[in-house]
């Protein structure tokens, strides 16, 4: 599926760039699966602004909170000055945090706060 098809199917919420160190790359889900990583060990997961606004992404499991936070500020075409930061179940994740370690798993949703 080329990019103009994915944007088709998710609108521009969906990156389908690869994140910077090549740590992880946003792509729409394709997977029928529900709990598990993809073949290529990837995760999905989505992070929801304070208007409801959703952004698709899919993530190694090893990612960076830092990384995500950097990518999700291009993606949602923020200022640098803008502070972004990411919830999981309503507690504030750590940047150096990865997202296993964070127990981050398959279709979780992640909230941006941003100031």
């Amino acid at each position: 599926m080329d990019r103009e098809q994915i944007r088709n199917l998710y609108g521009d919420n969906v990156d389908t760039s690869i994140l910077s160190q090549g740590e992880a790359n946003a792509e729409p889900d394709q997977s029928e699966q529900a709990d598990a990583p993809d073949s290529a060990g990837t995760i999905r997961i989505k992070i929801r602004d304070r208007e409801g606004k959703d952004t698709l992404l899919r993530v190694a499991p090893a990612t960076l909170v830092q990384t995500i936070i950097d990518h999700y500020r291009q993606i949602a075409q923020l200022p640098e000055t803008t502070t972004v930061a990411l919830e999981f179940d309503d507690e504030r994740l750590d940047p150096g945090t990865a997202l296993e370690d964070a127990e981050i798993e398959d279709d979780d949703m992640l909230t941006a706060i941003c100031k």
